[in-house]
């Protein structure tokens, strides 16, 4: 990038925030914090209003704006296939906001990139089975968003799959990741006093108050997310069952689902974050599940089945005596 277009982004990526530090400009062009002082006298000799905080950073005076901003093909198309995975993995509260602003950006576009564009919408296919349950609102993903910018405290309705049961609770909704086929909040929870983490799909009721918590340290956040960056915190887990132990599983289970139908059973393949947590809720559907893979988990199964049996053996045993 040559000088006149990083000075041109500068001003560009100085009006998308409030406060910017100057280390966090050199991240971002990568340069040297001395180009970065050098970049921002130029553009305030230039007439563009930038004020410095000691010790803060850098701001754009409120209202000052580029003229409109024409965009390359390649950035078009960027935005563009942003907002098809926004179209399949979203919901309807942020859908529709994004094919509006598809439709703004396109409708400023010159011809030929339009016309790029519209190729590549004709070669471009997502498929995408959007998982289910009873009674999901089908707009909550805004309400949270707002509700985590805000510091709102959110009442929520939410299926357990640890114990099968829906919980009414009150949440501080601290931030969003989207991993293992779902979009997860990860929130304080007021019943459990701990940070959960809670499946939207899950969501059978979803309330914004009017009650606003004081923001927590959201240092755990990138935290919690480094975990969930670990491949090897999670494990594959491959089974066998009945099309209708299936889909009990899939409403249950934790993680997202391949599946492969074979005569008249399915082969399910998740991942796991652990486990121990899985045998419990596997062995009480007894002889309809054949586990496939991890040896490990056939281990910790045929173990459990013994302690049941000594346990069964024993009641008996001091049944017999008395």
């Amino acid at each position: 990038m040559n000088r006149i277009d990083r000075l041109v982004a500068l001003i560009i990526l100085l009006q998308t925030k409030k406060l910017i530090r100057g280390r966090e400009i050199a991240g971002y062009f990568k340069i040297s914090l001395r180009t970065v002082y050098r970049d921002i006298n130029a553009i305030c000799e230039a007439g563009v209003p930038v004020a410095a905080e000691a010790g803060e950073g850098y701001s754009i005076m409120e209202g000052y704006h580029l003229p409109p901003i024409m965009f390359t093909t390649d950035e078009a198309a960027a935005l563009f296939t942003g907002a098809m995975f926004s179209e399949y993995f979203t919901d309807e509260s942020i859908k529709k906001h994004g094919i509006s602003a598809i439709t703004k950006i396109k409708s400023v576009l010159p011809g030929h990139t339009k016309n790029y564009l519209e190729k590549l919408q004709e070669s471009m296919i997502m498929f995408s089975k959007p998982s289910r349950q009873d009674g999901f609102s089908k707009e909550v993903l805004a309400v949270i968003q707002d509700a985590i910018v805000n510091h709102f405290v959110l009442k929520i309705h939410y299926y357990a799959a640890w114990s099968n049961s829906w919980t009414e609770r009150k949440i501080e909704p601290l931030g969003m990741a989207y991993y293992l086929n779902n979009w997860h909040i990860i929130a304080w929870c007021r019943l459990r006093g701990a940070i959960r983490d809670f499946r939207a799909d899950r969501l059978k009721k979803i309330n914004k108050s009017t009650e606003k918590f004081t923001p927590r340290d959201n240092s755990f956040i990138k935290e919690y997310t480094s975990t969930l960056e670990k491949t090897d915190t999670f494990q594959k887990v491959t089974i066998k069952v009945s099309h209708y132990v299936a889909l009990s599983l899939k409403e249950r289970l934790f993680s997202g689902f391949e599946e492969n139908v074979s005569d008249d059973k399915v082969i399910l393949t998740f991942w796991s974050p652990a486990l121990d947590w899985l045998v419990p809720l596997l062995f009480s559907y007894g002889r309809d599940i054949e586990i496939i893979s991890p040896y490990e988990l056939k281990e910790l199964m045929a173990k459990k089945a013994v302690e049941i049996a000594s346990h069964y053996k024993n009641m008996s045993s001091l049944k017999g005596n008395t």
